[in-house]
């Protein structure tokens, strides 16, 4: 999937159609995941900062990265607001929104 199909949905300060025709293969949280394609999605946590961690997702061969700091990198380079509010919405879109396709049915009673 092209990166900006993955982005399309995607609330941008610019238009998805700006990012560079790069072919997206999987996305990784986890540097260790990534393998050559990949979008590295790097998220802050509770004991470690995935930003940390790009330089190991780029030599994995990481075709693109996403993430809050102000970054420069050999491959295109996302900034968000959140990314791990991001990674859901790009989850979904590589998936091709798999929520979608559900029916939801309730059954309610008063015995429980």
């Amino acid at each position: 999937m092209l990166l900006s199909a993955l982005f399309a949905p995607f609330p941008l300060p610019f238009s998805p159609a700006a990012l560079p025709a790069v072919e997206i293969t999987g996305i990784a949280i986890d540097n260790r995941a990534v393998q050559p394609g990949y979008l590295f999605v790097a998220r802050r946590g509770a004991w470690a900062d995935g930003h940390a961690f790009i330089p190991d997702a780029l030599e994995r061969g990481a075709a693109a990265v996403v993430g809050q700091d102000d970054l420069h990198l050999t491959v295109p380079y996302i900034r968000v607001e959140d990314s791990r509010q991001a990674v859901t919405h790009l989850a979904a879109a590589f998936h091709q929104f798999p929520a979608q396709h559900l029916n939801v049915i309730g059954i309610t009673g008063t015995d429980g």
